[in-house]
């Protein structure tokens, strides 16, 4: 008896629904990834069995060795939409997020941090939006279980708007929200639009500071009713680590999109790593 395993047989299913809609549209989710060899096994397997989705893209920001190794022998032999590139060295999160999005052919990519995980419900809402405008990024409204933004539901955002609630956001929800990330991006206006924030340090707020770029280039925030996923916070986030700096540089940024000014020259990388980076997304694989 030839025996079919069962995830086969739904993707069959998904793929013939998926089918009968018309609806030839794809997109390829990025996953940045560092010193990190777990993930949500529900979530991979949905991603990997979906056919909306055309590749995962995971690009790896140097981690140790065996670090590495683990996710090479965990990732590809799942499936060959998996792809696992690496970079030579440590960029940081704004950085490896960025060339992420690069590393991707469709022309809309979900921009997934490593540790979170999104369910169907999340796919079939950003298939139902007619058609995907290339200045918007599509924002979640709920980050569960603790980043709630259900209030800002529907509503469409461009710099002038988070000026104005920024300085009146004395509870900090709104820059929370700027800083939360796990969008679903236009590949090349976001690769243009938050090139040029590659240019300051990795420990700067790495979503607050591309929303920075996004929204003073003229793009616009889309949060999407109904939107959410899971978003694990733990110990060894990157914001936890780098807890001590992460709040005095998140200030700065919030003055500067408010104000209109671009950051301190302080914050500054070495050209050396610029170029770095910029070799890294010619040769990317």
């Amino acid at each position: 008896m030839i025996h079919i395993h069962p995830r086969r047989i739904v993707s069959r299913i998904q793929a013939r629904i998926f089918s009968d809609t018309g609806d030839q549209r794809r997109l390829s989710v990025a996953i940045p990834i560092f010193e990190r060899d777990r993930f949500s096994d529900a979530c991979l397997d949905l991603l990997v069995g979906d056919p909306r989705v055309s590749e995962i893209v995971f690009r790896d920001d140097a981690s140790s060795e065996a670090v590495f190794r683990e996710l090479e022998r965990q990732l590809l032999r799942r499936s060959k939409k998996i792809r696992l590139l690496r970079n030579p060295e440590n960029f940081g999160p704004l950085a490896n997020k960025w060339i992420s999005v690069a590393d991707c052919h469709e022309e809309r990519v979900i921009l997934l941090d490593s540790d979170n995980s999104i369910g169907r419900d999340y796919l079939d809402l950003l298939f139902r939006i007619p058609r995907w405008d290339p200045d918007l990024i599509y924002c979640p409204d709920f980050a569960k279980p603790q980043f709630d933004y259900r209030h800002l539901g529907g509503r469409t955002l461009d710099l002038a708007a988070i000026q104005t609630m920024l300085s009146a956001d004395r509870s900090r929800s709104v820059a929370v929200f700027l800083n939360t990330g796990n969008y679903f991006v236009p590949r090349i206006r976001y690769v243009e639009r938050v090139r040029s924030q590659l240019a300051f340090a990795s420990t700067v707020p790495d979503v607050l500071l591309a929303n920075h770029g996004w929204l003073r280039d003229g793009g616009r925030l889309h949060i999407v009713p109904g939107l959410e996923y899971s978003h694990l916070v733990h110990d060894g986030s990157y914001v936890h680590q780098h807890r001590a700096n992460y709040r005095n540089l998140a200030r700065s940024v919030r003055e500067c999109i408010v104000t209109g000014v671009e950051l301190p020259a302080a914050l500054l990388r070495p050209r050396a790593e610029l170029d770095s980076i910029g070799d890294t997304v010619v040769n990317r694989e």
